[in-house]
């Protein structure tokens, strides 16, 4: 009887553990780090999001370059996503985020808001070149 109790707790606790991970938002950023070899260099930017753009618009790149993006918001919430490189973070006002993830393809992306900020939304979009 024991030993079963035993390997129930066992099994609770490994469940657990892969809810936690699974459900911590940073995680995919750096299982994507892990999972790349980093060629190239740390590129970091250091990103406005506002009513209706992203400054700097254009983040260019090496392939194979680490980008750290850290974003801020001035106004309304916003997010972030560059979905190639499964980023999708959402910024609410006064918050500071830091994106990581591994330029391993080249290619020029699309940077989107997907969080509703106002008439000019569709319009808010950003270009990242991975040359």
């Amino acid at each position: 009887m024991k030993r079963k109790n035993l390997i129930i707790m066992g099994i609770l606790v490994l469940i657990s553990v892969i809810l936690i991970f699974s459900l911590n938002k940073n995680f995919a950023n750096f299982s994507n780090i892990n999972n790349n070899v980093i060629k190239g260099e740390t590129k970091e930017f250091i990103v406005i999001a506002k009513q209706f753009e992203f400054n700097p618009g254009i983040i260019e790149v090496n392939e194979g370059d680490l980008v750290r993006i850290k974003i801020k918001t001035e106004d309304v919430s916003h997010s972030i996503s560059i979905s190639e490189f499964g980023v999708n973070e959402k910024i609410n006002i006064g918050e500071e985020k830091i994106i990581e993830f591994v330029a391993d393809k080249k290619g020029e992306f699309s940077i989107t808001c997907n969080v509703f900020c106002g008439l000019g939304h569709r319009e808010m979009t950003g270009k990242l070149i991975v040359k």
